[in-house]
Parts: structure tokens; C-alpha cells; sequence
């Protein structure tokens, strides 16, 4: 029974690191690759820090996915070479292979930075459309100095 818990937890875990690196990088992708959506980043001043947010955010799945891997291999090459069992390295991959609040943390984090990153993104977006006032015909926004002419 617990080998099929924890192919369901390992399918899962899977699927959220998957859905993470997805998402903090075809945010950005979105942001940079439509020239309105961009020109509103960038003219906001929040361009670097909602990059950041997404960057940071897959950082620490890329970390944590290395440090699990780390971990994995010195089980593995003490469950091949037993004298292996009697080194530091294998007691610290033992104690650190059990320690699922660290998956735990770094998942809640990356969510937080994403979050962060979204609300960010979604707040510059949507802040043009509260600052623009139409006035004798022509709308003109209060954050950058350009003005539309409205048809």
C-alpha cells in the first residue's frame, strides 16, 4: 500500500514542479512577447521585479529538483556499495531524504513568488485602464507621457 502512496505522491510532485517551471517561464514569455502588454510593464518601472518574482520562482524548483537528485543518488550508491552506509554523505542524504518540509517550504515559496509576480503583472495591466481619463476627445493616461487621439 505505501508503494502505491508514494507513486501518487511522486506523480503529483511531479506534476506541480512541471506546472511551476510552466508557469514561471511562459509568464515572462507572455510579457515579452506582446508589445503592449510589454510597453505597460516596462512604462509601470515593475518590469525587473516581476522578472525577478518569475525567475526566482523556478530558481528554487531547479534547486530543489538538483538537492532531491543529490540526495537520491547518495541513497542509491549506498544501497550498491555498502561501505558507502558508513560516510557523513550517506547519513546527510538519509536524514535530508526524509525531510519533506523542505519540498514543503521551497513549494510554498515558489507559489508566493509567483503570486507576487502575477498580481504584479496583473495590477500594471489593469492600472491603465483606472488612470486613463478621456478628456475632449482624447484619452490621456496619468502614468506615461504619450496621448491617444480617440476615433
Amino acid at each position: 500500500m505505501s508503494e502505491e502512496y508514494f507513486g501518487v505522491y511522486k506523480h503529483y510532485s511531479s506534476l506541480l514542479r512541471s506546472w511551476f517551471i510552466a508557469y514561471g517561464i511562459g509568464g515572462p514569455v507572455v510579457l515579452l512577447t506582446n508589445e503592449r502588454v510589454w510597453d505597460a510593464v516596462v512604462h509601470s518601472g515593475q518590469a525587473q521585479c516581476i522578472g525577478c518574482l518569475f525567475l526566482f520562482g523556478v530558481a528554487l524548483q531547479v534547486l530543489i529538483a538538483a538537492t532531491n537528485k543529490f540526495i537520491m543518488w547518495g541513497s542509491y550508491y549506498g544501497e550498491i556499495h555498502e561501505e558507502f552506509q558508513c560516510s557523513r554523505l550517506y547519513a546527510v542524504c538519509r536524514w535530508l531524504r526524509r525531510q519533506f518540509w523542505i519540498d514543503l517550504i521551497v513549494d510554498i515559496a515558489t507559489m508566493v513568488l509567483l503570486f507576487v509576480a502575477t498580481y504584479l503583472a496583473f495590477g500594471v495591466l489593469t492600472s491603465g485602464e483606472r488612470d486613463n481619463q478621456v478628456q475632449g476627445g482624447q484619452v490621456t493616461s496619468r502614468n506615461e507621457e504619450r496621448h491617444y487621439v480617440m476615433r
